[in-house]
C-alpha cells in the first residue's frame, strides 16, 4: 500500500462528505427562507443537485484511490486534486471564521 494514495483517498472522502452533508444541511436549514422567492428556490435546488453530483464524483475518486493504492498510481488528474484541496481549505477557513469571529 502506498501512503500518498491512501492520503489522497482520505482527502477525497472528506471532500465528498463536505459536499454531500454540508449542502444537504444548508438546503434543509434555509428552506423556509428560500421559499420566499421562486427564482432563489430554483437556483438553490440547482446548486444542491450540482453539489450532490460533485460529492458523488469524489466518492468515486475515493474508491479509485483505495482500489489502486497497491500500485501507487491512483490515476486522478492534478486538477481534481487541487480542487479537493481548495474545497477543504475553504470549508475549514469558513468554519473557523464562523466559530471565532461571528
Amino acid at each position: 500500500m502506498k501512503a500518498p494514495a491512501i492520503l489522497w483517498g482520505i482527502l477525497f472522502f472528506l471532500t465528498a462528505a463536505f459536499y454531500l452533508i454540508w449542502s444537504t444541511w444548508f438546503m434543509f436549514a434555509y428552506w423556509s427562507v428560500l421559499q420566499t422567492s421562486t427564482l432563489l428556490a430554483l437556483f438553490s435546488m440547482m446548486m444542491y443537485v450540482l453539489a450532490i453530483l460533485v460529492g458523488l464524483i469524489y466518492m468515486a475518486a475515493t474508491g479509485r484511490c483505495f482500489y489502486n493504492a497497491k500500485t501507487g498510481d491512483i490515476g486522478i488528474s492534478k486538477g481534481i486534486k487541487i480542487y479537493a484541496l481548495a474545497s477543504i481549505a475553504a470549508a475549514a477557513i469558513i468554519n473557523l471564521l464562523q466559530i471565532f469571529v461571528f
